[in-house]
Parts: structure tokens; C-alpha cells; sequence
């Protein structure tokens, strides 16, 4: 099992398909290397592609709705945690 990913690994997939699938597939290959990975989204999963996070790992999965600074204190306290969360937006307001 690899230790750690690196943008290296997932490059050759920028050129084949959209950025936001690169994207989901880099998250779901994080997630599948350390369990402390969660991702949280503000009603953006089809559009970041971090549906394919959210299948793969449903109870690691969470939607804050339209509410992105929430969301990211939502981050800081898994973070607190030892828990590694990926908030996924398209910018914090």
C-alpha cells in the first residue's frame, strides 16, 4: 500500500477527462489510503465530482447545504479530532 500520493499520480488523468473528475478520483484514492479522510461539501457533489467520494464512502461523506462558512468550521473541529477533512467548495465566503 502506498504511503503518499502525490499530484504526480493523477496528472496523466487531467488530459483524459474533466478537472472536477480528476478531482473526485484523486478524493476517493486519499480516502482510500488514510480512513481519517472525510469530505464535506456545500451542495456542490455533482459539480466537483466528490460524488464519487460520496459513494464510495457514504458514512464519511457529509453536506453542510448552502452554508460553506459553517462548513468550514465544521472542518477545524474534525480536524481537532485527528479526523483529516477535505471541505470541498468553490470558494468560502
Amino acid at each position: 500500500m502506498k504511503k503518499n500520493l502525490h499530484l504526480s499520480d493523477f496528472t496523466n488523468l487531467a488530459s483524459s477527462s474533466s478537472i472536477p473528475k480528476y478531482y473526485g478520483e484523486a478524493l476517493v484514492a486519499l480516502a482510500k489510503e488514510n480512513p481519517r479522510v472525510v469530505a464535506l461539501t456545500g451542495d456542490l457533489a455533482p459539480a466537483t465530482e466528490s460524488d464519487l467520494f460520496r459513494e464510495a464512502f457514504p458514512s464519511r461523506f457529509f453536506a453542510s447545504g448552502i452554508a460553506e462558512a459553517n462548513m468550514g468550521r465544521i472542518s477545524g473541529g474534525y480536524g481537532t479530532w485527528g479526523i483529516f477533512p477535505l471541505s470541498i467548495a468553490f470558494q468560502f465566503f
